[in-house]
């Protein structure tokens, strides 16, 4: 067995990282003379004002309150307000300060005026004095023009005829309700929740842009790279992105559905088997192998075929080649196709019984998840254990990634990142920049690491942290 000695410090760069919250419930919509930035609950999405592209997001990794009740741009203080939970905050996005506040009322409102901030609770009224920093109720506001976000909004969406019947239908004939309008210049930003953002043209009317981006970021439970792009996986919907994040193609797959796209992940005998039993693992750039909780599946989409082969509790399928590997809580097992034989893997301790929880290849060989560590299985054949630092030894790793000389791990702790060719690691934890410790996929291309959490889809330059 080797133990890791290799430490380097990695601290938190935001250059580093993009994390992508859900955003199926749209907060408030605020705009700087440059940025627009469309706020929900657990962060916030940074839009270039010129170009209508993603610049950067914000979360609490960045320091903003765990869950935002309110916020609205303050031109005066170039900072974001948000009101959360006993908080007043004040967040400069350029330079990532904040400064927060005890806050002991519940406003539904923030009021941007002239000289004060105004915020409306049930039953009273407050201002905000910029200069001493405190709170003053107050029976009327001094400012003759308030603009306000929440509840008692300015803009409201019936404001805009273009807009009826104000509601969107998605593919699936759903119907959505708009339910907020932001005037940014010559654009109109509209929300709908659990649907998207739409971006219209005011003096035509006319709809210029869609961001269904980040939707259902919460739910996605396995990374999955195919030919036609990077495909997230939950429980009921698939969605299709492109890395620069243009393009969140949303899927859900409700029974009885009827897809217009030729796409092997559309086919019916997948699909009927995700509904009834649920696909406890899927893999193929182009095949699709999948499995559920009692059986391993082979579909060739040319020919619809599909092959069955019995073999309980697998959690990952890796395909290497003209073999399949599949990684169960009970062992390891390799699929050849060419002779249709199963085979047992087994290390030279037998620790691989106890369960596999992920695979890759890199540089170094074949890697496989453990509990406490990984394995590696060189070219020649040969294993070495490594356990890694710090770690309950009695629990799985929830999965790996490696390309070149980096391996990844998701562990209970954090990120295990290890650069192998001179066998430097950290432990990469939320203070460093993870969006959530609680992983749930992994995946590794040449320039980005993507994890998938119970906080949302977070995208890492890799090569950059050691």
């Amino acid at each position: 067995m080797i133990i890791l000695l290799f430490l380097s410090l990695y601290i938190y760069n935001p250059n580093h990282w993009l994390h992508l919250p859900a955003t199926d419930e749209i907060i408030s919509i605020t705009n700087s003379l440059s940025e627009v930035y469309l706020i929900f609950p657990e962060g916030i999405l940074v839009f270039d004002r010129r170009e209508l592209k993603l610049k950067n997001t914000l979360t609490r990794v960045d320091g903003l309150p765990e869950r935002i009740k309110i916020g609205a741009y303050d031109q005066f203080s170039g900072s974001l307000v948000i009101i959360s939970e006993g908080l007043l905050t004040f967040f400069q996005p350029f330079v990532r300060i904040k400064t927060d506040y005890p806050l002991n009322i519940q406003p539904h409102s923030i009021g941007m005026g002239e000289k004060n901030l105004c915020l409306l609770t049930k039953n009273e009224r407050y201002i905000w004095d910029r200069k001493k920093n405190k709170l003053k109720r107050v029976k009327a506001f001094p400012d003759t023009s308030i603009f306000w976000y929440g509840e008692n909004t300015s803009v409201k969406v019936r404001d805009y005829i273009f807009l009826t019947p104000y509601q969107v239908m998605d593919e699936d004939l759903n119907i959505y309700p708009m339910n907020l309008a932001f005037p940014e210049g010559k654009r109109l930003w509209v929300g709908v929740k659990n649907y998207g953002i739409l971006v219209y043209d005011r003096n035509t009317g006319q709809k210029i842009k869609e961001f269904r981006l980040g939707l259902k970021a919460k739910e996605i439970r396995e990374i999955l790279k195919r030919e036609d792009g990077l495909w997230l996986l939950g429980n009921d919907f698939f969605i299709r992105l492109e890395e620069d994040f243009e393009k969140w193609e949303y899927f859900t797959l409700r029974p009885g559905k009827i897809f217009l796209e030729k796409n092997p992940l559309f086919s019916n005998k997948l699909l009927d088997h995700l509904r009834k039993e649920g696909i406890t693992a899927l893999a193929g750039e182009k095949e699709i192998f999948f499995a559920t909780p009692d059986k391993f599946y082979i579909f060739e989409p040319k020919t619809e075929e599909l092959k069955e082969i019995s073999l309980p509790g697998i959690q990952k399928i890796f395909p290497f080649h003209d073999t399949i590997f599949l990684l169960t809580a009970n062992g390891l097992f390799s699929y050849a196709k060419a002779t249709d034989e199963l085979t047992e893997i087994v290390d030279p301790k037998g620790e691989l019984k106890f369960g596999v929880f992920g695979m890759a290849v890199n540089n170094f060989g074949k890697i496989f998840a453990v509990r406490g560590g990984f394995y590696k299985l060189d070219n020649s054949g040969n294993w070495e254990k490594f356990t890694i630092p710090g770690i309950d030894l009695s629990k799985p790793i929830r999965d790996l990634a490696a390309r070149e000389d980096y391996l990844f791990l998701a562990t209970e702790e954090g990120l295990f990142a290890l650069n192998q060719k001179d066998n430097r690691y950290q432990i990469i934890k939320e203070k460093e920049g993870l969006f959530s410790s609680q992983i749930r996929s992994l995946y590794l291309d040449s320039d980005y690491l993507w994890i998938a959490s119970d906080k949302g889809l977070s995208r890492l330059i890799y090569k950059k942290i050691f």
